[in-house]
């Protein structure tokens, strides 16, 4: 199944590494707009260097809430690997709001925030203006984020091929922002 690619992806890896760093982000829709004033979560986003995974959690918590929630305990809570993102821990209690079958994934660990991890390293005295994570990009791997599908409806099915790019690359780049920081430190 899906779910089981994703486990063995980040367990076992791709036949060359297993990844070390997983980039999370997450979707949602909120407002009258989408169906409610209420924030809910639509799909979450893992990825790491070169590999990304979209999770539809809508549909995923009413197939499948306990394989769900499974795989995400283990990716989660796996010490060897590093959950990264921009507002990661916000992200994680929006899901956890949303899909209560989902509430484990605030328990995530080990997790570094992009955001304190730039700021560590000093890279936040670079930007101008208020730090995301398309200033991060542009600084640590030379190009900005297009942001502008950020706020388009994700409670739409199937998600349009802009979409699907957006979210995968939100989680991508989370993963070589972090490595591009890490390797800025041992070379500094």
């Amino acid at each position: 199944t899906g779910l089981g690619a994703l486990v063995r992806h980040f367990i076992d890896g791709d036949g060359a590494d297993v990844p070390s760093v997983m980039g999370v982000d997450a979707e949602w829709t909120a407002g009258p707009a989408h169906g409610g004033s209420a924030c809910k979560v639509q799909w979450l986003q893992l990825g790491c260097t070169r590999h990304a995974f979209l999770l539809d959690l809508p549909k995923l918590c009413a197939e499948a809430p306990a394989e769900l929630g499974a795989a995400l305990q283990m990716l989660f809570t796996r010490p060897t690997l590093t959950k990264v993102g921009f507002g990661l821990k916000a992200d994680l209690r929006k899901v956890a709001a949303s899909h209560p079958a989902l509430a484990s994934c605030t328990d995530a660990r080990p997790c570094a925030e992009l955001a304190a991890t730039a700021t560590a390293r000093g890279a936040k005295s670079a930007i101008s203006g208020a730090l995301s994570l398309s200033k991060l990009a542009q600084l640590t791997l030379g190009k900005p984020l297009d942001k502008r599908m950020q706020l388009s409806n994700w409670a739409r099915r199937p998600l349009a091929p802009s979409q699907l790019r957006y979210a995968a690359l939100d989680a991508i780049v989370g993963a070589r922002i972090h490595m591009a920081l890490l390797d800025s430190k041992r070379s500094g």
